[in-house]
């Protein structure tokens, strides 16, 4: 009898031992996105390679029923940091995970139209999601901003450098403040060349309703009209110019960020402004990736991340 009652305490300690341990394994860590419409994956549902109304609606007509998320943000499916159709970051950092027996869920907080400066509110939004203690910490973060504010009006410059670079640094401000025992991997990725969307062959693919890009962008759609359109080679220089500042600028906030928050380790990525733009891989707007689009700008920065291999 007391061999019986010996034996089942041994079971009831190894099931409760294996019970905790399963739970433990199967608390998930936490990638977070940052950024404006590009991480957002606005329009992504559309493409300029099928001209007309299928163009606008490829998406929904081959992805029944029309998800909630469609056109303006399409962060689930077709993002290339947290997408689920495509390869995104998530899902390679996913897939890197679970062959090591660990879970991944992400938080995508990018929006539509945000700048440097909105990217404190974001970084306090991934802050929250980790202090609700769901995760065992913060695994990896995108980080991709200064789009809208090369094309900002605020100068001829978009956002004033000095306030940009200030913006930067209190959103890495937020994020160093996250406490866990683990560094905080955070891929920045700089600006692409915008100007690129001027050139000629760009402006003259047909879109929806077999309008011109240019005729879509500049009398329709009418943002960032203050880089992408130029008529000569120094204009067009002059508004890169805008870009590379910008690019600089992220640069030396990230080397400076670098040294200061130990805790935060930062890789800056040059991939995005290096990579060639194929009308092709436009969005119905001609200025945003369509999903093939955001599909290249996951691969090249992917593999340009130096951890997860």
């Amino acid at each position: 009898m007391l061999i019986w009652r010996g034996a089942w305490i041994v079971l009831l300690f190894l099931f409760s031992t294996h019970a905790w341990a399963f739970g433990k394994k199967q608390k998930t860590y936490l990638m977070g996105v940052m950024g404006d419409s590009l991480s957002a994956a606005t329009f992504a549902d559309t493409s300029v390679d099928i001209p007309g109304i299928q163009g606008l609606f490829r998406g929904s007509l081959e992805n029944k029923p029309v998800q909630a998320e469609f056109l303006v943000t399409n962060k689930k499916n077709f993002s290339w940091s947290s997408g689920e159709k495509i390869h995104s970051h998530y899902l390679y950092l996913k897939d890197w995970m679970e062959m090591r027996g660990e879970l991944l869920s992400v938080a995508n907080v990018s929006f539509p139209g945000d700048k440097a400066k909105h990217l404190k509110r974001q970084a306090e939004q991934i802050s929250e999601e980790v202090r609700t203690q769901k995760y065992l910490s913060l695994k990896y973060v995108t980080f991709m901003i200064g789009a809208n504010d090369a094309c900002a009006e605020d100068s001829p410059v978009g956002t004033p450098n000095e306030k940009m670079a200030e913006q930067l640094k209190s959103a890495f401000g937020v994020l160093a403040q996250i406490y866990q025992e683990e560094r905080i991997k955070v891929l920045v990725s700089v600006i692409p060349k915008i100007p690129e969307l001027g050139r000629k062959d760009v402006m003259e693919t047909r879109t929806l309703g077999f309008l011109t890009c240019e005729q879509m962008r500049n009398e329709i759609m009418k943002y960032c009209n203050s880089i992408t359109v130029w008529h000569s080679q120094e204009e067009y220089e002059k508004h890169l110019q805008v870009v590379i500042e910008k690019n600089l600028l992220i640069e030396k906030v990230v080397q400076e960020m670098s040294a200061e928050y130990p805790q935060l380790d930062l890789h800056l990525s040059h991939r995005f402004y290096e990579a060639d733009i194929h009308p092709e891989e436009l969005a119905a707007d001609c200025f945003h990736p369509n999903q093939n689009g955001q599909e290249r700008i996951s691969n090249e920065l992917w593999l340009d991340q130096p951890w997860f291999r």
